[in-house]
C-alpha cells in the first residue's frame, strides 16, 4: 500500500481509531513507510510524529523520533500526569507551513508497545511530552486546526 499525507481538513482525522489487536497486519506493513513519509522534509523542515489516521489508517499507533531515534507506539496511552500546562508552538505535517500554540501538560507517564511487541512506560518531559500528547490526539480524532 502507497501512504500518502491526509490534509489537515480530511474527515479520516476527525475519527478515533480503533485499538490494534495484530501487530503483524495492522502495524508491520506501514510503520517503516510512516517513518519516511515524517522525516520528508515539507517547507524545509522534517516531521517529529506521524500518526496512523494522517495517512489514512485508522489504527491506534503512531511513529516518533524526538531525538532523531525513529519509535512506533501502538495503543499508546498516558496515565498519570502533570496538572501544569503548558503553551507551545506546533506545527503538523497534515498542514505543513501553519503552527499554533497549543496547550499541554508539562509532564505525562506513557504507556505503549513497540512493532515488536515490547511494552514501555515512561515520565516523558517537555518537547517529547508534547510531541506524544499531539500524536494521541490525533488517534482520538483531535487537530490542533479548527
Amino acid at each position: 500500500m502507497n501512504l500518502k499525507l491526509e490534509p489537515f481538513d480530511s474527515a479520516l482525522l476527525r475519527k478515533r481509531c480503533e485499538p490494534v489487536t495484530d501487530i503483524e497486519t495492522q502495524v508491520k506493513p506501514y510503520y517503516k513507510q510512516m517513518n519516511a513519509i515524517m522525516r520528508e522534509p515539507r517547507n524545509g523542515i522534517s516531521g517529529v510524529g506521524l500518526a496512523a489516521p494522517q495517512v489514512g489508517i485508522l489504527w491506534r499507533f503512531f511513529v516518533f523520533a524526538p531525538h532523531g531515534i525513529p519509535m512506533t507506539c501502538v495503543n499508546p496511552s498516558i496515565g498519570m500526569h502533570s496538572e501544569e500546562l503548558e503553551t507551545g508552538i506546533e506545527g503538523c505535517l497534515s498542514k505543513p507551513g501553519f503552527t499554533v500554540g497549543v496547550k499541554r501538560r508539562a509532564w505525562i507517564v506513557a504507556d505503549w508497545t513497540d512493532e515488536k511487541g515490547k511494552g514501555y512506560g515512561r515520565k516523558l518531559e517537555g518537547r517529547v511530552a508534547r510531541i506524544f500528547q499531539h500524536e494521541i490526539d490525533h488517534l482520538n480524532g483531535i487537530n490542533i486546526f479548527p
